[in-house]
């Protein structure tokens, strides 16, 4: 029996095939493992507390996989991330400043710190083998708002990127590098007076804001407790110690004034007086001179 072989055009429709089916192979696990990737990160902020485990607003699920990495995972201290509901390629990001700088503020009767610095992560669809790049909206005295930031693990230097650092890595070396005073693409130089004043407005420009009031509630309902808080000091009755202080205040004023007037009062008195009785004889005295000379002239 003779063979039978396939005609030529045949032949490299099936190799055509073969390639396009390995291509959407390779691209179907790309797009998974830049999800699970993106999911590990999405859980290890989902364990900081204060944080909800999962974001309602979040569109997509995550993977039995990415769950099981949740008991591992650490939180990162002065810092909160969550992906954009609509795109999970954007992630937003809160920094908080920490202790001890002027990120931190100068407000001393509060127990956390005031500064929280809002921004933005975009990642490229080649994630994790390429960088992202880094903005920040909140004022801050060091970088400049809605400009990228140059930093060794963002698009800047896409030579220097390891495809193992996840969004929280980046967020680490971003609040390391914000606490320096290097200067870099995308920086600023201002005063310590100027970072503290910024960071004690930063949560009320930051509520301004629809994104940050819709993937940090958290945060809104603070900023709304710090207003009912200064709104209570400033309209608080006055405590004894207080009104004791004013009413002694009261009465040095009226005795001050009490003082001058009796003074006033004394001077005047003083003047309503007849004259002095030297004066008195010295007049006298010349009357009768002048009432003399007519005589001695005789």
């Amino acid at each position: 029996m003779l063979g039978y072989s396939l005609p030529e055009d045949e032949k490299e429709k099936a190799k055509n095939n073969e390639r396009d089916s390995e291509s959407s192979s390779s691209t179907k696990f790309d797009q998974a493992k830049l999800e699970l990737q993106l999911s590990f990160s999405f859980l290890f902020f989902c364990c900081c507390e204060g944080i909800p485990r999962l974001n309602s607003s979040c569109s997509y699920s995550l993977t039995p996989i990415a769950h099981g990495w949740q008991r591992r995972l650490e939180p990162v201290s002065h810092v909160v991330a969550r992906p954009s509901p609509n795109d999970i390629l954007e992630w937003h990001y809160v920094l908080e400043g920490s202790d001890g700088t002027p990120f931190a503020g100068d407000n001393l009767l509060s127990e956390v710190s005031c500064g929280f610095y809002y921004g933005k992560i975009k990642f490229p669809p080649e994630y994790p083998y390429k960088p992202p790049g880094i903005t920040m909206t909140t004022p801050n005295g060091r970088f400049i708002t809605q400009k990228k930031i140059c930093l060794s693990m963002s698009d800047f230097h896409p030579e220097s990127w390891n495809p193992m650092w996840s969004v929280s890595s980046i967020l680490t070396g971003l609040l390391s590098f914000m606490m320096d005073t290097s200067p870099t693409t995308g920086s600023v130089n201002t005063t310590v007076a100027e970072k503290q004043r910024l960071a004690k407005s930063s949560l009320a420009f930051n509520c301004k804001t629809p994104a940050f009031r819709k993937l940090f509630p958290e945060y809104v309902e603070k900023y709304n407790q710090q207003q009912l808080a200064e709104q209570t000091q400033q309209t608080a009755p006055e405590s004894p110690q207080e009104s004791n202080s004013k009413a002694e205040s009261a009465k040095t004023v009226d005795t001050t004034k009490e003082d001058s007037d009796g003074g006033l009062k004394e001077r005047r008195k003083n003047k309503k007086q007849g004259l002095p009785a030297w004066i008195i004889l010295l007049l006298v005295s010349v009357f009768g001179v002048v009432m003399a000379l007519p005589l001695l002239q005789l």
